[in-house]
């Protein structure tokens, strides 16, 4: 699947709310023109250009998740914040002040790294192997995902036979590395520099 997969659903959902389409219905809007962001670079440009999505959640990821910086930085480069024509003579945001856009690049920098980090690259492969195993005993449906709350999908894994390893993860203060298998724990394999990483936290019989 790609990335991507996640908006599957996107055209089903705002049809199926009637303030949605009541709104769109008001302002002339088609459906056809809001199901789809791709079809504005603003809203989707590619990487490394700056689309208004990449703006959105590298500041909320910097302000809320990290802290990386104050509310004040993130008014201060949403003022700086202006619409360019790039080179391929389409629109995409800039900035107006050489200083502001390399603050922002140096945030975009430090986050690059949290998302790549063990903890959270193990913590993904983790969430996704327990969906996985819930979906395969029939207890989750791809639907849910986009249809229930984040608090019922939590409840759904801490009541299913897979509870004792969820708290396991839950409690967990970091991740350990090794060079050789893990036995009767979870693990995850990563390459990295052709060297095999062996992802794992705490022991259970759980495993991939």
């Amino acid at each position: 699947m790609r990335q991507e997969s996640t908006e599957d659903l996107t055209t089903s959902i705002i049809s199926s709310s009637k303030k949605i389409m009541k709104l769109l219905e008001r302002d002339n809007i088609k459906l056809s023109e809001v199901d789809n962001y791709h079809l504005y670079p603003i809203a989707d440009n590619d990487t490394p250009m700056l689309s208004s999505d990449r703006l959105e959640y590298s500041l909320s990821n910097s302000f809320l998740i990290h802290g990386l910086i104050d509310i004040n930085k993130v008014f201060e480069i949403y003022d700086d914040i202006e619409i360019l024509v790039n080179e391929n003579n389409e629109m995409e945001l800039g900035f107006k002040t050489i200083k502001i856009c390399e603050e922002f690049v140096s945030i975009t920098s430090k986050l690059s790294i949290l998302y790549r980090d063990d903890k959270t690259r193990y913590s993904m492969q983790f969430l996704a192997d327990i969906i996985k195993l819930l979906n395969n005993d029939g207890l989750i449906k791809k639907d849910d995902l986009y249809n229930l709350k984040e608090s019922e999908i939590i409840n759904l894994i801490s009541n299913s036979k897979y509870k004792d390893v969820f708290k396991f993860w839950k409690n967990s203060k970091h991740v350990n590395v090794s060079s050789k298998k893990p036995q009767k724990v979870y693990f995850y394999i990563m390459v990295r520099r052709l060297d095999i990483l062996i992802h794992y936290v705490v022991e259970t019989e759980f495993q991939r």
